[in-house]
């Protein structure tokens, strides 16, 4: 273990620490865990609290701090997705990172379909990114958006927010001129974003671009800047 710093522990918290930050190696670089996600996150967190921070827990243990966030996000889950983790019926960190930022009350429905195969995490991704454009739709019927949409093609589009406008006010406006229903999924951090259209929203978008003499790149600034509307 590599660059832990202990500070003033007693003899006791010293071997919890040693204890804690072995587990932790020996459940995030191997293929088989002997502990499952939420003794994992437990581990980390004993470990965060004699290290004082998550960035020195991801150091002693040679991994990133947003790959150890990613298994503490599983204490954010719903009781009955916890209990499909302690089942055993649901490892992979990356499925249970995203179910963990839906809504709590559609937690439980998605971690069911994922234990039992019937959606992946790039579905889980889709449901996500679904579920923050159509907030008031039952979450069984965004699952079968989804996965209806599966053998649906799809084109993706990356742009830069223009300055000084929201994110928010982005996103409203490539939802008001693609369609929501042509918009698969919609994603933007910090000054990036990408939509993912279907061939619908693809056809739309390269006609208005067609018909407007422009190009797809300036369309699509002209869109984000809300000099564009749909005709």
């Amino acid at each position: 273990m590599k660059g832990a710093r202990s500070g003033r522990l007693t003899e006791r918290e010293q071997a919890e620490l040693d204890d804690a930050l072995a587990a932790i190696i020996a459940s995030t670089k191997r293929v088989s865990r002997k502990l499952n996600l939420l003794e994992i996150a437990a581990r980390i967190d004993v470990a965060r609290t004699s290290l004082g921070r998550l960035g020195a827990v991801a150091f002693a243990v040679g991994l990133s701090p947003e790959m150890l966030r990613q298994f503490t996000r599983v204490t954010l889950l719903s009781p009955e997705a916890k209990r499909l983790i302690r089942d055993g019926r649901l490892a992979s960190v990356d499925m249970c990172d995203r179910i963990s930022r839906l809504p709590k009350e559609d937690q439980g429905f998605v971690a069911r379909l994922a234990a039992l195969g019937q959606v992946d995490s790039t579905d889980v991704r889709a449901v996500l990114a679904q579920r923050k454009m159509l907030p008031k739709v039952r979450i069984n019927e965004i699952v079968r958006q989804v996965t209806d949409s599966k053998n649906v093609r799809e084109y993706v589009l990356q742009f830069l927010l223009p300055d000084s406008v929201p994110a928010r006010v982005v996103r409203s406006r490539l939802l008001s001129f693609l369609g929501k229903d042509a918009v698969r999924s919609l994603e933007i951090a910090e000054a990036q974003g990408e939509v993912t259209v279907t061939e619908k929203g693809r056809n739309r978008f390269e006609s208005a671009a067609r018909s407007g003499g422009l190009s797809k790149r300036e369309l699509l600034s002209r869109i984000l800047r809300g000099e564009a509307t749909v005709t």
